[in-house]
């Protein structure tokens, strides 16, 4: 043996020290990560989907003056205040007649609205016919959205709700 050579014995497996160890890691845990959150969203699709149903009927009960409405109530008032979901043009003509709820004016989504596309609901309070649209606009940093609810005469405005 030479001066200044030490015997180390050669190390066995992967060297944990280098830069391909930490890339190859790294890949597997972005890999495994990736799999675990699409399998939890799947999972949690049809509980999240409901969720969005409850908020948005929750909007248009609140555009009524209807609101502290439990989550488990919501449905029900829906189903008993709204009575049809109508897809109006903008001229007011009737598009869809809505009376099979959730079927016409409730599944139009908002990047599908337009001039030919406008849902409306029409509903009975208290023995009232009042009527909820949703309302969409630009605001300072990004868009407005909401419903308005107005009583048969719709210049009878009853409640506006924005949310950002």
């Amino acid at each position: 043996m030479e001066a200044g050579e030490t015997d180390k014995p050669a190390k066995k497996g992967l060297n944990t020290d280098g830069n391909t160890y930490t890339i190859i890691y790294s890949c597997v845990v972005v890999v495994i990560v990736a799999f675990l959150l699409a399998f939890v969203s799947k999972a949690l699709e049809p509980q999240s989907m409901a969720n969005v149903r409850i908020d948005k009927k929750s909007q248009i009960l609140a555009a009524l003056n209807l609101r502290d409405v439990e989550k488990a109530e919501v449905e029900k008032t829906y189903d008993e205040v709204v009575v049809a979901d109508e897809i109006i043009d903008k001229d007011g003509n009737v598009v869809k007649d809505g009376t099979s709820k959730d079927a016409d004016g409730f599944a139009v989504e908002d990047k599908n609205i337009s001039d030919s596309n406008l849902p409306l609901y029409v509903c009975k309070v208290n023995g009232e016919t009042k009527y909820v649209i949703p309302v969409t606009g630009k605001g300072l940093w990004d868009a407005i959205w909401g419903y308005g609810g107005f009583k048969c005469r719709q210049e009878h405005h009853l409640r506006r709700i924005f949310y950002p």
